[in-house]
């Protein structure tokens, strides 16, 4: 199973503890990239904006239902 295919399993499956156990073993094993350093004059921008990608990105992986 892919990562992404592994992702939406543990997203619609969330009761599935081993899915999760996996999906969070493969999550710590990818390279970390570095976004920035303690003495970048950006560096709560950077963060902030990082946290913003990431949660951008997870919203859209959740399902729209319009009724």
């Amino acid at each position: 199973m892919s990562d992404e295919e592994l992702r939406h399993y543990f997203l619609r499956y969330r009761e599935d503890k081993r899915a999760f156990r996996v999906y969070l073993d493969r999550l710590s094993e990818r390279p970390r990239r570095v976004i920035t350093t303690v003495n970048d004059p950006d560096f709560d921008a950077k963060i902030l904006n990082q946290q913003f990608c990431n949660n951008f990105k997870l919203l859209m992986t959740i399902p729209f239902n319009s009724k």
